[in-house]
């Protein structure tokens, strides 16, 4: 007798009892009610636990508005598997901030996950089209990470960043890769005395070296910075920090 697993009667089913199956879990979910569920909590519960399974799933989800009104945590991918599209980016976003109040705090999270072509050429204009997005609301964001392969693919922290953190409310900010392909360039910014008494509210910062060594400036204007972890900073760059 030949067994059919679990997984395979589901993926199998027709649209309209998915979306029966999907109510159900819906009415039995429990939204986060604290400030800051983890990244890992939030992926295993509905609606990212099941977006995950199958592009169709994720695609069947995002038809319903619902699912998604009061997640306090929006999660893109820009993996090669599994990318989210930018018009799936705007849809989540609108789902998440229609309803909101203006002053609802979200977190936010660019990560990969899959990591079964980490070269990806195109990890660098995903997460870029997804920060041209996120950037009109990233005054709204109360966290902020970004987890791609290649250090060359984060972006810009005074392009996305600069202005906007002196009236937001991003406590954390994070910049992981994997590999530092970036150049060992020197940031020489002259410190701007007159800004330094404007800085954000971010207290604490996991950054790449290359971010870190190239911006230099910007980082003595983050005068409530309680922790700083810094990741892959080449030996060039060691010397001169020391």
């Amino acid at each position: 007798m030949k067994r059919v697993s679990l997984f395979a009667i589901l993926m199998s089913l027709p649209l309209e009892l998915l979306e029966i199956i999907f109510k159900y879990c819906h009415l039995g979910c429990l939204r986060d009610d604290w400030e800051k569920p983890s990244l890992s909590h939030t992926l295993r519960n509905f609606p990212y636990n099941l977006a995950a399974v199958d592009p169709s799933w994720d695609a069947l989800l995002l038809r319903h508005r619902d699912y998604w009104t009061g997640l306090n945590r929006a999660v893109f991918n820009v993996d090669s598997k599994t990318p989210t599209h930018i018009d799936d980016a705007k849809t989540l976003l609108r789902y998440i901030l229609d309803e909101a109040a203006p002053y609802y705090k979200f977190h936010v999270d660019i990560i990969r996950r899959s990591k079964a072509n980490p070269d990806d050429a195109a990890e660098k204009d995903r997460v870029k089209n997804l920060m041209d997005l996120l950037a009109p609301e990233i005054g709204r964001c109360r966290t902020f990470l970004i987890d791609v392969h290649a250090s060359s693919s984060l972006p810009s922290v005074t392009t996305y960043f600069n202005d906007q953190l002196i009236t937001s409310c991003v406590i954390s900010l994070e910049y992981l890769c994997d590999v530092d392909d970036s150049e060992d360039t020197v940031s020489n910014e002259p410190y701007d005395y007159s800004s330094a008494v404007q800085g954000s509210h971010i207290t604490s910062m996991v950054l790449d070296g290359g971010t870190f060594m190239r911006n230099t400036a910007w980082l003595r204007r983050q005068i409530k910075l309680k922790s700083l972890t810094i990741s892959h900073l080449s030996r060039k760059a060691r010397r001169y920090s020391s």
